[in-house]
């Protein structure tokens, strides 16, 4: 996988990306995690890859241009579109939701 840093590159408007946060906490392998999401961009020019609802809990996000220091919550510190992260084939999807975002 090519992961993309996004201090110099950030994704489009609308695109579908995974994202990899870390937690302000101790770094190790457990202070990582992984969400996929749609990238919005605010009025501020902020890039958040967001949920949007989209896994029933509430909409939910990570910035990816937000300084870790700063951050009040995860900071987003690496991004990959959903193209390139192949998920397996038995990860299904539910016909009810229409047709498969990729």
């Amino acid at each position: 996988m090519n992961w993309r840093n996004p201090v110099f590159r950030l994704p489009k408007e609308g695109d579908l990306v995974w994202v990899l946060y870390c937690h302000g906490k101790e770094h190790n392998p457990r202070s990582y995690e992984m969400m996929c999401g749609e990238v919005c961009y605010g009025s501020d020019g902020s890039c958040k890859v967001d949920t949007i609802d989209y896994t029933g809990k509430g909409s939910w996000g990570v910035y990816l241009d937000s300084p870790e220091p700063l951050a009040k919550d995860d900071a987003g510190i690496a991004w990959l579109p959903v193209s390139e992260f192949v998920l397996p084939e038995w990860a299904g999807h539910d016909s009810h939701w229409g047709e498969p975002n990729t």
